[in-house]
């Protein structure tokens, strides 16, 4: 089979929502009730909010409240989801590809608050990793490389030797800052104007291959 890319890396980074799990339905619904509470467009929210921190669309939608007022907005929306309780599938492949990564050298570095991170994983039957970067780990959220590079920093490996696999703009552009190579997943291409290794659809084209050094990508092409 003809190989879209291949490289060697100390270490694989991964966004979580869309590109580890399908939790699409899950937060959408969420924020929709959500929405209808506060009388907002529920499709301009859900437009803007991928890929982005849940306090910070909040302050972009209902600017001027306290820091305490955002906070329990987002444990309002975290409870939401979670009393849903929808399905979380993962993405294809995601499960065989992280069991082949060595433990210590693979992390998560994602937009959502730690304790709705460790509810999607688990819920999407993933293991939840050692190094997990969420959205209140960091001052400033994607797309500020802030995230991936505590996430690398936490591996002890430069952030310029990590590959990583995002399926948001701003999620590409947030590794990208940081230093390190990025692989866009999805059915559609983000619209992202920087230098891409490759766009995947699932994890099924992507091979792992490590012997207590460098780990090896192939990503075949489609």
């Amino acid at each position: 089979m003809a190989r879209a890319f291949s490289g060697s890396y100390d270490a694989i980074l991964f966004d979580m929502d869309g590109t580890l799990v399908n939790s699409f339905q899950s937060i959408e619904e969420a924020w929709k009730v959500w929405c209808s509470g506060h009388g907002l467009d529920s499709q301009e929210v859900i437009g803007a909010m991928h890929g982005c921190r849940a306090g910070d669309t909040i302050r972009k939608f209902l600017p001027g409240l306290t820091e305490a007022a955002y906070e329990a907005e987002c444990r309002h929306i975290d409870r939401i989801e979670s009393q849903a309780a929808l399905p979380i599938p993962r993405i294809a492949g995601a499960l065989e590809l992280i069991s082949a990564l060595p433990p210590n050298r693979w992390g998560i570095t994602t937009s959502a608050d730690r304790n709705m991170a460790v509810y999607r994983i688990r819920q999407a039957g993933l293991p939840v990793p050692d190094i997990l970067v969420a959205g209140e780990d960091v001052e400033i959220g994607k797309p500020h490389p802030a995230g991936y590079r505590l996430a690398a920093k936490r591996l002890g490996v430069p952030a310029e030797r990590c590959l990583v696999f995002e399926d948001t703009a701003v999620g590409l552009s947030a590794g990208h800052s940081a230093g390190a190579h990025v692989v866009a997943i999805g059915d559609e291409r983000p619209t992202f104007d920087g230098p891409l290794r490759a766009w995947i659809r699932d994890y099924a084209q992507v091979r792992v291959v490590h012997d207590n050094g460098p780990i090896s990508i192939v990503i075949d092409a489609h």
